[in-house]
């Protein structure tokens, strides 16, 4: 089969290129502009395999960054347990200081669950109550 057979085979199955992780559309991307080496022809043989056999795990359907309660979506916005928590700017989400944020940010969310705490929008920008807690209870 051909390339362009295999991306158009690739970029049908996932709704347009909308459940594919960026760096999967990129490389699809890639592929048909023909700018692939063999290692990324091999790496663009996977993807299509794993698509059409229904392998593919949609970054958006996966946990992010693989951290337990954080998703995003592909708008960028990011939710513990289902509440939006963060939103990142078209190709800010998956670097690495993105990967460090997230772990941070759920390491936070954590935090604030142990201690009763509810996850509502925006509480990540407020001040830290389970800091503020901890520093009124040693006075």
């Amino acid at each position: 089969m051909e390339t362009i057979d295999k991306a158009l085979a690739i970029i049908e199955a996932t709704e347009d290129g909308n459940q594919l992780h960026p760096f999967d559309l990129k490389l699809v991307e890639r592929a048909v502009n023909g700018f692939l080496d063999e290692e990324g022809l091999a790496t663009f043989d996977k993807l299509y395999r794993d698509v059409t056999s229904g392998n593919y795990v949609s970054p958006w359907d996966a946990w992010y960054f693989g951290i337990e309660g954080l998703k995003i979506d592909v708008l960028g916005y990011v939710y513990w347990r289902g509440v939006a928590v963060e939103h990142y700017t078209a190709g800010g989400c998956w670097t690495e200081e993105a990967k460090a944020q997230a772990e941070a940010l759920a390491a936070r969310c954590r935090r604030y669950e142990a201690v009763g705490l509810e996850i509502t929008p925006g509480m990540i920008w407020q001040d830290d109550p389970t800091l503020e807690k901890g520093a009124q209870g040693e006075g």
